[in-house]
């Protein structure tokens, strides 16, 4: 058990390294900066936390070299006609690669504005205004109104139990009011139960190979759900 441990650290952080070497080189290609972690206590005194108390890290972006493997289960859909949101976007990295990967319409969702900034400059720098439609909505996910449309949603553990069962609210409200189809990847799947339990939403599949290769170079459960309480 102790060696187990031991070699598993050791994969973590050589992981870990060669994380930050890609998106290192993925920032560097487009003039941005998404790699830096930022901490609540950076934040605390320009934006109003309540009900974010238990977040500690505001913002860790998920590994670029993870994107495909992530997004597997989005196969199949109309790309051209969805659009696609990261709630919590950050920096913005999962915005500019689902940009570069066929989303013509791409919207980040962040309620820090700090972060929301430092989003639409990258975005900027990357995209500029010739591949498609972007935005930055700064928003609580709790209230947020969802785009018209098919939606591809991605979530970093972006909220703890209470902030995301409130977010899992707000958006089985507005699928209900509006339905059409939806799918959500989630990594690191703290509160991937709600999910599992909530009849509304389904678990999708991951093919043998995307599920190796994540599992292989990500530290974190994650996994993929759709609505289905419109059938």
């Amino acid at each position: 058990m102790a060696h187990s441990g031991f070699f598993n650290g050791v994969r973590i952080r050589l992981v870990g390294r060669l994380h930050r070497m890609y998106d290192e080189r993925f920032d560097a290609r487009r003039g941005i900066e998404t790699v830096a972690n930022v901490d609540a206590a950076d934040l605390e005194d320009v934006i109003d936390l309540t009900g974010y108390e238990g977040d500690d890290e505001m913002y860790a972006g998920t590994p670029s070299l993870l994107f495909e493997a992530l997004h597997a289960p989005l196969a199949g859909m109309d790309r051209t006609a969805t659009t696609y949101l990261d709630v919590g976007c950050g920096k913005g990295r999962m915005l500019i690669q689902a940009s570069e990967a066929g989303f013509p319409s791409v919207v980040g969702v962040e309620f820090a504005k700090p972060l929301a900034q430092t989003a639409r400059e990258n975005l900027q720098s990357a995209l500029g205004q010739t591949q498609g439609q972007w935005r930055i909505d700064e928003a609580d996910a709790r209230t947020y109104r969802y785009p018209d449309g098919p939606l591809a949603l991605f979530i970093y553990n972006p909220f703890d139990p209470p902030v995301f069962e409130a977010f899992l609210a707000n958006l089985r409200k507005d699928l209900a009011a509006r339905p059409r189809e939806m799918r959500l990847i989630y990594n690191h799947t703290l509160c991937g139960d709600m999910l599992d339990t909530d009849p509304v939403f389904e678990r999708l599949p991951y093919n043998g190979t995307n599920r190796f290769y994540a599992r292989t170079l990500n530290p974190h459960p994650f996994g993929a759900w759709r609505y289905c309480g419109a059938n």
